[in-house]
């Protein structure tokens, strides 16, 4: 029976994301390179979103082996794992937050921005939930009823609402992709406010709006949902960042700085984590200062701005709604029960890179077109 420990992943985790940055850093990906060819781009920021997606890709690695083997959707006893996809996520939103604070104007063209967002989101989000339910209906047989119907017409609401029924007769559809698709739910609910911010605020300063905002998400919405007030919180750090803008010259906060902060959130969290729950209010202040310094030239040691890096970061999010889909069937084809470590940690790694060469294709193919379809019609309105 395969038995493997947090420490054996964790090594497997390093050797494996070396494995993948080295692999795409070859001219075989060049065609990655395209899309930002000429254009001023922040090349950290792009290179952080490929370690944010592939820390929820190890997150869920750990909730597909144990599913595969003992039905149950968990963690347990991979703490780092389990930190991994929270923290990511949480660094998302800080993400969206900063790349969209500038959108809150009464001079933004709404329409054309929720067209932008729809062509950037929905199409490879159909695709995911096609896949999906053509893998449970594989899995659990086609029978069909209008409840049947009508429950996979709520998977194609490009996250929107984010209702996954059972398909057919299959009962865990939801996880085949992992769940993620709950974040675009949060995401769209976070667009949708940009409009009503842009009403709210004042010209002059946006200063008191991220304040206030920061200030109900601390203060007012704990009271009633922690959670939302973690998400409220880490939209409006994502704001604060924009806002400060810090330029960050000295190497050894640059440097330095990342591994420090990110290893103090491991510690912390690690010993005041309740119910698997490691984004907590106390910890967010920490997670966007992080994010301030990350974004700086030459953070990191250049980590982020290494050609195989960037490449993966372009397909970030083609990563992260599809990697939940290929671990599923990877446990859905071996028998993790009679493997021994050695084996199943080589075949993971081979379906890691499957991951990454997948993401890579619905990128070129499904994510550019349809970005650059978008970008047409938004210059016809």
């Amino acid at each position: 029976m395969l038995v493997f420990s947090q420490n054996v992943v964790t090594i497997w985790m390093v050797i494996a994301t070396l494995f993948v940055i080295l692999l795409f850093n070859t001219r075989f990906f060049a065609f990655l390179d395209a899309e930002n060819k000429g254009q001023e781009v922040n090349l950290e920021l792009i290179g952080l979103r490929f370690f944010l997606a592939l820390g929820v890709v190890f997150h869920h690695y750990i909730f597909s082996y144990k599913f595969s083997v003992s039905g149950l959707w968990e963690t347990r006893g991979f703490d780092l794992n389990c930190f991994l996809g929270p923290f990511g996520v949480g660094m998302f939103f800080v993400i969206s937050g900063y790349l969209f604070y500038t959108k809150i104007s009464s001079d933004t063209n709404w329409s054309k921005l929720f067209l932008n967002r729809f062509f950037r989101i929905v199409p490879l989000c159909f695709v995911s939930s096609l896949v999906c339910i053509i893998i449970a209906i594989g899995m659990g047989g086609w029978h069909v009823t209008g409840d049947n119907i009508r429950g996979m017409i709520y998977w194609f609401d490009g996250g929107i609402y984010n209702n996954r029924p059972n398909v057919s007769s299959y009962k865990n559809a939801s996880l085949i992709n992992a769940g993620v698709t709950w974040t675009l739910y949060w995401e769209w609910l976070f667009y949708f406010s940009l409009p009503v911010l842009s009403i709210i605020i004042k010209k002059e300063s946006k200063l008191p709006l991220v304040i206030s905002l920061l200030i109900l998400s601390y203060y007012i919405l704990p009271s009633s949902n922690y959670n939302y007030a973690i998400y409220a919180a880490l939209f409006s750090f994502g704001f604060l960042a924009k806002e400060l803008s810090l330029n960050i010259n000295n190497k050894i906060v640059l440097n330095f700085g990342p591994i420090v902060i990110f290893g103090g959130l491991l510690w912390f969290l690690g010993l005041n984590v309740v119910d698997n729950k490691f984004l907590t209010l106390p910890a967010l202040p920490f997670m966007a200062l992080l994010f301030m310094i990350l974004v700086n030239k030459d953070s990191l040691f250049g980590l982020l701005r290494f050609k195989g890096v960037v490449r993966l970061g372009e397909i970030s999010y083609s990563i992260y709604l599809l990697h939940g889909i290929v671990w599923f069937c990877f446990n859905q084809f071996v028998d993790a029960k009679t493997l021994n470590v050695i084996t199943y940690l080589t075949e993971s790694t081979m379906v890691l890179i499957l991951i990454m060469l997948i993401s890579s294709l619905t990128y070129k193919y499904i994510e550019i077109p349809f970005n650059n379809y978008g970008k047409r019609l938004k210059d016809k309105i």
